[in-house]
């Protein structure tokens, strides 16, 4: 490789991240039966990248999606037939903490007095009594040696009808 070759890749890559920039991912995906139609409502960003977040999500397999306040807390609702994903993946998001530590990530929808693990997730569907949800939110500062870390929660399985209070699972990590 020479040295414009391996300048372009530096480029394209973006660099290391500055200490007020992270690397988020934000996927909410459903699996109900074929042709049934499902309302998903997944706990949303509540921190500083919330903006970036939902102007940047996508969504696959004709589903729609919103963002809603609702009793539990504000909401990504995500509608469809069969599978749905919606999904953010930055490189260089800036809007959480500037200190240069792990990023100060934050979720919406906690259960009151539960920790960082509880959550609602609410279904409303036809068919068979629940469906099946994947649903992460990372975010990863790596700012060189010793500075930065990851803050993640994630959820794979099924959510029954309604409301529900899921345990997803939360890890943190310095670097």
């Amino acid at each position: 490789m020479n040295g414009l070759s391996l300048v372009l890749l530096l480029l394209s890559c973006g660099g290391p991240q500055g200490k007020d920039e992270a690397s988020l991912i934000y996927r909410a995906s459903f699996r109900a039966e074929a042709g049934v139609q499902a309302t998903v409502a997944f706990p949303f960003v509540a921190d500083g990248a919330a903006a970036a977040v939902q102007a940047g999500l996508t969504v696959t397999d004709g589903g729609s999606f919103t963002v809603e306040d609702q009793p539990e807390g504000r909401a990504l609702v995500v509608v469809g037939q069969g599978s749905v994903t919606v999904l953010f993946d930055g490189a260089k998001v800036k809007g959480l903490d500037s200190a240069g530590g792990i990023p100060q990530a934050e979720l919406t929808r906690q259960v009151p007095d539960a920790g960082t693990t509880e959550r609602y997730f609410k279904v409303n569907k036809g068919g068979v009594a629940n469906v099946q949800v994947d649903f992460e939110y990372t975010a990863t500062r790596d700012c060189g040696p010793g500075c930065g870390g990851t803050r993640s929660w994630t959820y794979l399985g099924p959510v029954g009808l309604t409301v529900q209070q899921i345990s997803v699972l939360f890890s943190e990590a310095k670097r």
